[in-house]
């Protein structure tokens, strides 16, 4: 029996999954103007909570995330990450990333140095689908700090229970879109090469 709901049915599982990743994929995009508008504590818990699912290396998932919604501190901010001058202040929420030191001791401690960012990027790509499929902007602001701000960084933001001192791997940042969009060209990658 293929009725017209079956045929739709049917047409819905070819078409599957894949498309829909592929389209939000495409669609996901680094914005740096947001709405004013407070980003729902139910939407920023689960675009924190997607990290979950992403790997690690050694399945260590030694890299945690602390949340920042309030002014003050998205002013200070923007005065230390290099990435986010100018603007990040008037992002409504500001996820800093941070790495335990004591998950990446292999290698002499010098793991902290490449595994951390590894982890971290990987759960910043997770968590800009989950902002997109949700219908947040978003974007990743790398972890340059100048040489004079990194200890008082550290002091102020980096988690407190660790020993030593964190490694910040970057700040995700999202919001609703802006009223005013900005139509931008992307400089995509080309097919792979050969050698």
């Amino acid at each position: 029996m293929n009725d017209d709901y079956q045929r739709r049915y049917l047409a819905h599982q070819k078409f599957g999954k894949k498309q829909e990743l592929v389209a939000l994929m495409k669609e996901r995009h680094s914005n740096r103007r947001y709405d004013n508008r407070e980003v729902e504590p139910i939407m920023i818990a689960e675009v924190v909570e997607s990290t979950a699912h992403c790997p690690s290396s050694c399945d260590r998932h030694g890299v945690r995330i602390i949340v920042i919604k309030e002014r003050n501190e998205k002013d200070l901010l923007d005065g230390l990450l290099v990435g986010g001058t100018g603007w990040i202040y008037r992002a409504p929420v500001v996820c800093l990333l941070f790495a335990d030191p004591i998950a990446y001791k292999a290698d002499g401690g010098r793991e902290l140095e490449y595994n951390a960012y590894i982890d971290a990027g990987v759960m910043v790509q997770q968590m800009s689908l989950m902002a997109t499929a949700l219908g947040l902007h978003c974007a990743f602001v790398n972890p340059n700090i100048r040489d004079e701000n990194k200890q008082f960084f550290i002091e102020r933001f980096a988690p407190k229970k660790w020993e030593g001192n964190a490694q910040f791997c970057g700040a995700f940042v999202m919001g609703y879109p802006h009223p005013e969009l900005i139509e931008k060209h992307r400089n995509l990658i080309g097919s792979m090469e050969e050698k």
